[in-house]
C-alpha cells in the first residue's frame, strides 16, 4: 500500500509500478492479462486510469506467483545433470538479462517519475502563474476603484462647499433685508381728508368768486341797460361809471 499525507482509495498506474519495483508496461500487461478479475477495482476518469488498493493486492500476488515458477522452473532445470551446463549458462544468461531488464524498468520507472514530477511541477507553476495574473488584476481593481471613490468624494466636497456658500449668501442678504427700514405708505385719518378736501373746495370758490369779481371789473356797467337809463347815467351819474373803471 502506498503510504502518503493522507489515506488514498486509488493511485496511478505509474504509482502502483513504483510500489510493485516493476515497469508500467508490466502492470498495462497485467491489466490486460487479468482484466476480467480486476475488472471492479478500475476506474478510468478523465484519460486516466486508476486501481483501487483490491487491484494492487491481486496485481502482487500474481507478480510473486510468476516470479516463484519462474524460480521453481529453474531448480528444475538445474536437477537435469546433462544439461547441467547448459542451464547454468543459460541461467547466468537469465540472471543478466533479467537484471538488465530489472535495470532498465528501474531507469524507465525513474524516467517515468521525473517525467511525473515535471509535469505536475508545471502544473503547479501555471497555477501560481494563473494566482498571480489574478492577485494583480484585483489589485489594480482595487486601485482604480479607490481612484474613483476620491474622485467621486472630491466632487462630493466640492459640491457641498458650493451649496454651504449659497445658502450663507442667503441668510446674509435676509439679514440684510430685516435690518433695512420698511417703505410703508403713510396713511392718514378720516379727518385729515376731511379737512383736505374743504380747503381743496375752499380755494376753488376763493378763486371762482375772484375770477367773477375780475370779469365785473371789467365790464360795461350799463350793458344791458335801457338807452333811457344809460343817458341817465352819463348825463346826471357819471361818478358810476368812474367808481367801476376805479
Amino acid at each position: 500500500m502506498i503510504e502518503g499525507e493522507k489515506v488514498k482509495t486509488r493511485f496511478k498506474v505509474i504509482e502502483v509500478a513504483v510500489s510493485l519495483g516493476v515497469s508500467q508496461q508490466t502492470i498495462y500487461k497485467k491489466l490486460k492479462s487479468l482484466k476480467q478479475e480486476l475488472k471492479p477495482y478500475i476506474i478510468k476518469r478523465n484519460g486516466t486510469t486508476y486501481l483501487k488498493q483490491e487491484a494492487i493486492e491481486v496485481l502482487n500476488q500474481n507478480i510473486k506467483s510468476a516470479q516463484k515458477k519462474s524460480e521453481k522452473h529453474n531448480d528444475n532445470k538445474g536437477l537435469n545433470q546433462s544439461f547441467q551446463g547448459e542451464n547454468q549458462l543459460k541461467t547466468k544468461e537469465e540472471k543478466n538479462e533479467a537484471k538488465s531488464n530489472n535495470n532498465q524498468g528501474v531507469n524507465q520507472i525513474k524516467t517515468e517519475m521525473i517525467d511525473f514530477l515535471k509535469n505536475e511541477l508545471d502544473k503547479r507553476d501555471g497555477t501560481i502563474n494563473k494566482q498571480d495574473e489574478t492577485i494583480k488584476k484585483l489589485i489594480d481593481r482595487q486601485a482604480e476603484s479607490e481612484e474613483k471613490l476620491q474622485t467621486i468624494i472630491m466632487k462630493l466636497t466640492q459640491d457641498l462647499d458650493q451649496t454651504r456658500k449659497l445658502i450663507e449668501d442667503k441668510i446674509v442678504k435676509e439679514e440684510k433685508k430685516k435690518k433695512e427700514p420698511k417703505k410703508t405708505d403713510r396713511v392718514i385719518s378720516i379727518q385729515e381728508f376731511i379737512n383736505a378736501k374743504i380747503e381743496e373746495d375752499i380755494e376753488r370758490s376763493n378763486f371762482e368768486v375772484e375770477k367773477r369779481r375780475l370779469k365785473q371789473k371789467h365790464e360795461d356797467p350799463l350793458q344791458g341797460r335801457s338807452a333811457l337809463y344809460k343817458i341817465y347815467v352819463k348825463m346826471f351819474r357819471p361818478n358810476m361809471l368812474r367808481q367801476h373803471a376805479n
